[in-house]
């Protein structure tokens, strides 16, 4: 359960970066990873899918993730200020501030490989349900926190 752990934290990070398209503790996002919908995620989806997903996230297209990439509202930018300083602390290995799409990428990777139990780069749909629970679960307690 441990392993998966790291999994599901990254995952939450990019949900919380991701706002509300999608409930990640339904596992939405892991699902939207298995491009050929085969009830697997290979290694190859899986990093296509964080392209795909700094890309969206990257909205002044300058290719890093930062303040400026989050909505004007007062509101939405207090929260993803919160969320963009947990994430810097994770991901900005070259502590310039920001989030290159290298950095995003790489914390990616070693997560997948922790998830995957037997070491074949595919998330097959036993090692998918137990992260999806793991997300659910992080993401109920997260939730119960703020309250």
């Amino acid at each position: 359960m441990h392993k998966h752990a790291l999994l599901t934290s990254i995952l939450l990070l990019c949900g919380s970066v991701v706002s509300a398209q999608g409930r990640l503790g339904s596992g939405d996002m892991l699902d939207r990873m298995d491009a050929d919908n085969d009830g697997s995620v290979t290694r190859e989806e899986f990093v296509s899918a964080r392209g795909e997903m700094f890309t969206k996230r990257d909205q002044n297209a300058d290719g890093y993730l930062d303040s400026a990439d989050f909505g004007k509202r007062a509101a939405r930018k207090a929260r993803a200020g919160k969320k963009m300083a947990h994430m810097k602390d994770r991901l900005d290995t070259d502590n310039d501030g920001k989030i290159s799409r290298d950095e995003f990428m790489n914390a990616g990777t070693p997560l997948f490989d922790q998830a995957d139990d037997d070491g074949n780069d595919v998330l097959d749909p036993a090692e998918l349900e137990s992260a999806k629970a793991s997300a659910k679960a992080r993401a109920q307690e997260m939730r119960s926190r703020r309250m």
